[in-house]
């Protein structure tokens, strides 16, 4: 992931969660808060670094693979980042209505997206459906304790 890496200590980087559209691979790293892409088809990473400012986790790409949404915790919020430039476009605290959210599941359309939120772990978690444009919360049913992925299935 980069030239800081290496095998003993600390990480540095911390690579946690994975999305792939196409031939591109982001990669959310916790330890180093930020959002990197891989090109799979030359096996080289992209000079672009979005950084977040919480840990990121399970993000989803837009349809037309120019945005990533990305869920990050402490403090738990929701980025969308510019896939090209690695610009933070839009982050909003989640607050109270998602706690620890740990992954974003884009609509095919790009009309809504999901977000998994884990919760305290003791209670239930619950799933934010949000309007892709404005995200406003157009439902967030709970869905039990400690949720951690969410898969749509479409037919």
């Amino acid at each position: 992931l980069g030239a800081a890496a290496v095998n003993q200590g600390p990480p540095s980087y911390g690579p946690y969660a994975l999305a792939l559209a196409g031939n591109h691979l982001a990669i959310a790293s916790t330890e180093s808060k930020d959002v990197r892409v891989l090109d799979t088809a030359t096996r080289t990473m992209r000079p672009v670094i979005a950084k977040t400012v919480g840990s990121p986790y399970f993000p989803a790409w837009s349809p037309d693979g120019k945005r990533l949404w990305v869920p990050t915790q402490s403090p738990d919020a929701l980025a969308e980042i510019d896939a090209e430039t690695g610009k933070v476009l839009r982050n909003q605290a989640l607050g109270s209505a998602c706690v620890k959210p740990h992954e974003v599941v884009a609509t095919p359309d790009g009309a809504r997206l999901y977000v998994v939120c884990e919760g305290d772990h003791v209670g239930p978690g619950r799933v934010l459906v949000l309007d892709a444009a404005t995200w406003t919360v157009t439902a967030s049913p709970e869905v039990g304790v400690y949720p951690d992925r969410l898969v749509v299935v479409y037919k």
